[in-house]
């Protein structure tokens, strides 16, 4: 007597399939989570590696890298006072020379002082300003002005009070206070590096991290520059929704990826990457500094003792004179 009988899997041995399938891919995703941020985080190195290349070809020159950003003029109604960052002075050194050639320093990056091919360059994104690893939008809208954004910032100081000070119609820099290799108005060079340039923050990582109270974020990371209320710059503010310096520049006073209640997050480095950030140094090496760094985070004192101060502080400072050693 012949049987018929049907071919195929039971239940029990499509749920051990199905088991066996999860199992394997709870396995595999993590590795291919870490090998798409490798890539990642290799990408963002070689831009960094590629910013500065493109502050050593200007040092070459113009004898002097370029100033963290410029403000002439004391408070934010003049017609022709700055606004421009570091990044924008940098561009034919990074095969940016046709944006370059276009833009007119002479008048704000954008707003009503401005003009038609500033205000397209600035809202122009950058992929040499772009961290794979940073989602953010590619431009921000503040009062009806559209800025190209930026994953990296210039490091502006070991301490995060004001950029600059006003008196009068007089822009002045306390360079005891702003003492990081970028600063307004004034141009750092080789011979201002005391500690030397393998031991000196040149650029950072910053992340888009939207601004939600009472928290805080760090939204406005800008590349060619800005202004505020369309007139001019505010170089003394430090504010997480002005326009100011700390829209290209950060200092290391606050925890690098620190807490986002009180951590300050909109003058700080900070990045996506698990476990810290890269920075370019002013030897033009990039490197993975840990988050768990040395980190004091001392305020200014004309009393400072540095040997006090953590390691990550003293790594934006051009010459505080003490040694790094290991970290």
């Amino acid at each position: 007597m012949r049987t018929n009988r049907t071919l195929g899997f039971t239940l029990v041995e499509l749920l051990v399939v199905i088991a066996i399938i999860g199992v394997l891919i709870g396995l595999l995703l993590p590795a291919v989570q870490q090998a798409r941020e490798a890539a990642r985080r290799m990408s963002c190195t070689n831009h960094l590696k590629q910013l500065a290349l493109g502050l050593h070809n200007y040092h070459v020159t113009h004898g002097a890298f370029p100033i963290g950003e410029t403000d002439l003029v004391a408070g934010y109604s003049a017609q022709n006072q700055g606004g421009w960052s570091w990044a924008s002075m940098i561009l034919p050194m990074i095969e940016q020379s046709a944006m370059y050639n276009s833009l007119d320093f002479r008048v704000h990056p954008i707003g009503n002082y401005s003009t038609a091919a500033n205000i397209a360059a600035t809202g122009t994104p950058l992929e040499a300003f772009n961290c794979p690893s940073d989602i953010k939008p590619e431009t921000y809208v503040v009062n009806g002005a559209t800025y190209a954004t930026s994953s990296y910032m210039a490091s502006w100081s070991a301490f995060d009070g004001t950029p600059c000070t006003e008196s009068g119609g007089a822009v002045t820099v306390d360079l005891n206070r702003n003492n990081g290799m970028f600063v307004v108005n004034k141009s750092r060079s080789f011979r201002d590096l005391l500690d030397g340039t393998s031991n000196t923050f040149a650029i950072g990582e910053v992340t888009y991290i939207e601004i939600v109270a009472p928290a805080g974020g760090s939204e406005r990371h800008f590349i060619l520059g800005n202004v505020a209320n369309n007139q001019g710059p505010q170089c003394y503010n430090v504010n997480n929704d002005y326009q100011s310096p700390i829209n290209h520049m950060r200092s290391t006073r606050r925890k690098l990826n620190g807490p986002a209640v009180g951590g300050y997050l909109h003058r700080a480095f900070h990045s996506q990457h698990p476990g810290g950030a890269n920075f370019a140094y002013a030897d033009g090496s990039v490197h993975f500094i840990a988050d768990t760094i040395y980190h004091t985070g001392h305020d200014y004192s004309s009393s400072l003792d540095w040997s006090q101060v953590g390691i990550y502080q003293r790594l934006s400072a051009i010459a505080d004179g003490e040694p790094v050693g290991q970290y």
